[in-house]
């Protein structure tokens, strides 16, 4: 058999790649503003070996100048200094106190006592002391022309009191009370000759008919005393004269 020779094998060894010089890359720096870092680019295959950072510039930057503000000068504004004279005081006026008047209450006003209506009430019951003590009320010297008038008003109720029949009043003694009136009295109070006509002619005649004669008589007396005539202007002589003899004829 051949020999086989052995063959030496060179290694080729691949050449190193020459190390190429990287210029420093001078970055600018902004200003006012701190420089971004510087960035190494990395070799492809092999390992790179480390950047060269670039020192800086031994010149020293000047620092920018600030331009300085002009400080404006402010003048002080100028108060008015207050006149020398002296300033007279504010006087504030005086406020009026008003006299507030009191409240004064009106007082009660006290009623009256009207004695007339007291008798016209005790008259409608029937009371027998009324008629003696209007009577004593109505001749006082006192009376007034109000209360005059107030007695014609008491007389004339009375009088219907004394014709009605349910009345229970003492018929004659009241029809007697009020002729002892008319008769010592009636000039003084005033009361007219015709009211007398109207009362006395209505007693004589309530009287007449239920042939009460002393009455009827004493009524028609007092209307010819005072020759006062009826309202036909006749007098009453003739009627004074029939009761006479009505009241004779009785007697016997």
């Amino acid at each position: 058999m051949p020999k086989v020779v052995a063959k030496k094998v060179v290694s080729k060894v691949a050449p190193k790649p020459a190390a190429k010089k990287v210029e420093p890359v001078v970055v600018p720096k902004p200003v006012a503003s701190k420089a971004a870092p510087a960035v190494v680019p990395k070799s492809v295959a092999n390992k790179a070996e480390p950047a060269v950072v670039p020192k800086p510039v031994a010149n020293k930057a000047e620092p920018a100048v600030v331009p300085k503000t002009v400080a404006k000068k402010i003048d002080p504004v100028a108060v008015p200094k207050p006149a020398a004279g002296k300033v007279e005081p504010v006087v504030a006026p005086k406020t009026v106190a008003k006299k507030v008047d009191p409240v004064v209450e009106p007082r009660p006003v006290a009623k009256k006592f009207d004695p007339v209506i007291e008798f016209l009430r005790r008259l409608a019951k029937d009371d027998p002391k009324v008629m003696a003590e209007f009577i004593k009320w109505a001749i006082d010297p006192a009376r007034s022309p109000k209360e005059v008038e107030r007695i014609h008003e008491f007389v004339e109720e009375a009088e219907h009191r004394i014709r009605n029949s349910r009345s229970k009043l003492d018929r004659v003694a009241a029809a007697q009370a009020l002729l002892g009136l008319f008769r010592d009295h009636s000039r003084r109070l005033g009361v007219n000759e015709r009211f007398l006509a109207t009362i006395c002619g209505a007693l004589c005649t309530y009287f007449q008919n239920r042939k009460i004669w002393d009455p009827a008589i004493e009524s028609c007396e007092f209307l010819v005393g005072r020759a006062i005539p009826d309202e036909d202007g006749v007098g009453f002589h003739k009627r004074l004269d029939w009761l006479y003899r009505q009241r004779a004829r009785r007697a016997i």
